[in-house]
């Protein structure tokens, strides 16, 4: 039989990924938005008729509290619409990490194919454009320039969620030609996108799985070539800008909080960043982001956020100290893309937000028989 039950969640997923490329081309954002939570109600919706019960992660509760939170801040907001827009793609976003979660085994092996996939989708459209094509800037694209300086492109944030997933495949194969060959064409995105984030996101992904699978030892080699490649981008692009001083919106969002204790509302972080109350030594530069998904929903919702800092900080301790081999590789994706959510704002680019909870829910395995599940 052609058609069966696997070949079904095949499709499945590779409608979501066309959807996903659609929502990293950057065009028609809040109609994305709205589409990316029906589609999360749908996936939801078919993961109940496939389970006939659906389980919950452990860290549900505290999302939820959460995302109430969250709209509730929505009373005081500077600009209603876009924190709106911003919490309908996290409401998404949940939807996606609870359905993930229940379809563990459906769709643990073949997300991460589905992910170089749209790497080398979108690699091939930065190629074209950055050879052939105009000069279009789109902040919230895959492929595109993030600003007008032209000195940060998304590709290399995507292509260290990438490489990571490669590195995970030279474990078992270190002479896979296959991966080596993107090894190099994903160093290439990484050089050619500027991204000093995507560099930290590759090596927290890369030390990832060292420490869980004991390379230090088994694997030099392939850890050695990582951890060079990486720190000679890092640095070379260091000697033209900074990490932490190109950053000073960090601390910008912290004296926001004093200024501004319940927030301005999330995806209002120029408000913030324009207050001469919150411009201390003369870092008075201007952005309309946070650069960190921590600092943007503090900046946004003040107090209440502490809520999402927790609901965070355990998920990092739960996957960081599990010892079991299952869906590790998705728990290396989870750790890279939070360490690139840290330092960029790819977290208001919908494909960026929706592989995160969706490789949290893999992350976090399959759901236990007979075993209490810790919902905070």
């Amino acid at each position: 039989m052609i058609f069966n039950k696997k070949n079904f969640w095949k499709l499945v997923l590779a409608v979501l990924g066309i959807f996903l490329f659609l929502a990293g081309l950057g065009v028609e954002l809040f109609f994305i938005k709205i589409y990316g939570l029906l589609a999360g109600v749908l996936l939801l919706g078919l993961a109940w008729l496939w389970k006939r019960k659906l389980k919950l992660p452990a860290g549900i509760v505290l999302y939820v509290l959460f995302l109430l939170a969250f709209e509730l801040s929505l009373v005081w907001s500077r600009n209603k619409g876009i924190s709106a827009e911003h919490l309908v793609l996290f409401i998404s976003g949940g939807l996606f990490w609870v359905a993930f979660y229940n379809l563990s085994s459906e769709f643990s092996p073949w997300l991460d194919k589905m992910i170089v996939i749209l790497g080398l989708v979108f690699g091939g459209m930065f190629i074209v454009n950055h050879y052939f094509g105009e000069v279009l800037v789109r902040p919230w694209s895959l492929y595109l320039p993030y600003t007008h300086y032209l000195n940060h492109n998304n590709i290399g944030d995507l292509w260290a969620l990438v490489l990571t997933i490669v590195a995970f495949y030279l474990i078992g194969k270190p002479k896979n030609l296959w991966c080596w060959g993107l090894v190099s064409l994903g160093f290439y995105f990484l050089a050619m996108s500027q991204s000093r984030s995507a560099y930290v996101a590759l090596a927290v992904g890369v030390i990832y799985l060292a420490k869980s699978q004991g390379w230090t030892t088994k694997y030099r080699k392939i850890l050695t070539v990582f951890v060079f490649l990486t720190l000679a981008l890092f640095l070379f692009i260091g000697s033209q800008k900074s990490l932490l001083f190109n950053r000073q919106y960090y601390l910008q969002a912290l004296l926001g909080l004093i200024h501004n204790p319940f927030g301005v509302g999330v995806g209002n972080f120029g408000v913030i960043s324009l207050d001469p109350a919150n411009h201390i030594w003369g870092l008075s530069s201007y952005s309309s982001v946070a650069h960190n998904i921590v600092l943007e929903i503090i900046a946004g919702m003040g107090v209440l956020g502490v809520v999402f800092v927790v609901w965070l900080i355990k998920r990092l301790l739960e996957l960081w100290y599990r010892e079991d081999q299952q869906n590790l590789i998705y728990r290396a994706a989870f750790f890279a893309l939070t360490a690139n959510l840290f330092f960029h704002s790819a977290y208001f680019v919908p494909t960026m937000l929706w592989l995160w909870f969706m490789v949290l829910g893999l992350a976090q395995g399959k759901p236990k028989k007979n075993k209490k599940l810790e919902m905070y």
